[in-house]
C-alpha cells in the first residue's frame, strides 16, 4: 500500500521487465537498489496503467525455530 499498489492489482511489468509469476517480480526487486524509483505497469479495476514506486528497504526478521 505504501508504494501505491493495490489489493487486485496484477503486477504485468516492473521496471520495465515482464512479470510473468511471482519469482520474477522478486528477482526484479531485488536488483533494484532502495530509494530507487521504479515504474510498475499494472492492471486495476480492469484498466492497465503506470504507478511510480519507491523501493524500500526490507525489515529483518527473526526466525524462530521451533
Amino acid at each position: 500500500q505504501k508504494a501505491g499498489l493495490e489489493s487486485g492489482d496484477v503486477i504485468l511489468k516492473f521496471d520495465g521487465k515482464d512479470i510473468a509469476k511471482p519469482q520474477d517480480l522478486s528477482r526484479a526487486v531485488a536488483a533494484v537498489k532502495p530509494g530507487a524509483i521504479v515504474p510498475v505497469d499494472v492492471t486495476r479495476n480492469g484498466k492497465n496503467e503506470t504507478i511510480q514506486v519507491k523501493i524500500g528497504v526490507m525489515q529483518e526478521t527473526t526466525a524462530v525455530k521451533g
